[in-house]
C-alpha cells in the first residue's frame, strides 16, 4: 500500500468578497487560478500502510466574510504504482470538518470510508494551530447592495418609503372584501312562532 493525504479547504462563495484561501506547504495540486478553495497533498509513502509518517506541514491563511462555512477535508488515497499521485488512485478513508470546531493541539480524526461507517482503528494523528481571527476595517468592508435579496421585499419596501406594513396592507384588504359581500336580503312576510312540527300536523 502507498499512502498519500489530501489537504483541501472550502469556503463559502461570495462573488462579491475579495475572499481567498492560500496554503503553504506539501505538493501543490491545485489548478490554475485559484479560487477561494485550495487543495494540497502529502508526499506519497511507498509501501507502509500499516503506520505511515507523512510529516508534512501545511499553512493556511483565509480572507472571508463567513468564518463559520469555512471547512478543511482530509483523504487519504493509495497510488496504485507508489511514484505519483493519479485519477486511478484509490480512496482509502476521508475526513470532513468544520474549521471553527477543530480544537488546537494534537488531535486523532477518526476516518471514515465512502459510505460514511467510522474505521475502529484508522486515525489521522495531526497537530493543529490556529491563529486570532483579524478583524477587517471598516474602510475594507462593503456597503449593503440595496438590491440584494436579503433586503429586498415587501417589508424593506415598506420600510423605505415610509408607507404602512405589508401586513396590514393584506389584513385592510381582506376586511374590505368582506364589506362588499352581498348580505342575505331580509325575510319577507310575517313571521309565525309556531314550531315547524306544530305547522305540518
Amino acid at each position: 500500500m502507498n499512502p498519500y493525504v489530501e489537504f483541501e479547504v472550502y469556503t463559502a462563495e461570495d462573488n462579491k468578497s475579495r475572499g481567498y484561501a492560500k496554503v503553504d506547504g506539501g505538493i501543490d495540486i491545485q489548478p490554475s487560478g485559484m479560487g477561494p478553495s485550495v487543495k494540497r497533498r502529502t508526499r506519497l509513502i511507498e509501501g507502509n500502510g500499516f503506520d505511515p509518517n507523512f510529516g508534512d506541514c501545511f499553512r493556511v491563511s483565509l480572507e472571508t466574510k463567513y468564518p463559520s462555512l469555512v471547512f478543511v477535508r482530509c483523504t487519504v488515497w493509495n497510488s496504485p504504482d507508489g511514484r505519483n499521485a493519479s485519477s486511478n488512485s484509490t480512496l482509502l478513508a476521508t475526513f470532513t470538518a468544520k474549521l471553527t470546531s477543530l480544537q488546537q493541539g494534537y488531535r486523532h480524526l477518526p476516518l471514515f470510508n465512502s459510505y460514511g461507517e467510522r474505521y475502529r482503528d484508522a486515525k489521522l494523528f495531526v497537530r493543529i494551530k490556529k491563529d486570532l481571527p483579524i478583524a477587517l476595517s471598516a474602510t475594507e468592508v462593503e456597503p449593503i447592495d440595496e438590491s440584494s435579496p436579503i433586503v429586498s421585499g415587501p417589508r424593506a419596501e415598506s420600510i423605505r418609503q415610509g408607507s404602512r406594513s405589508w401586513s396590514r396592507k393584506i389584513f385592510k384588504r381582506a376586511s374590505s372584501e368582506r364589506r362588499r359581500r352581498p348580505q342575505w336580503p331580509e325575510w319577507q312576510g310575517p313571521l309565525s312562532r309556531t314550531s315547524s312540527t306544530e305547522r305540518y300536523s
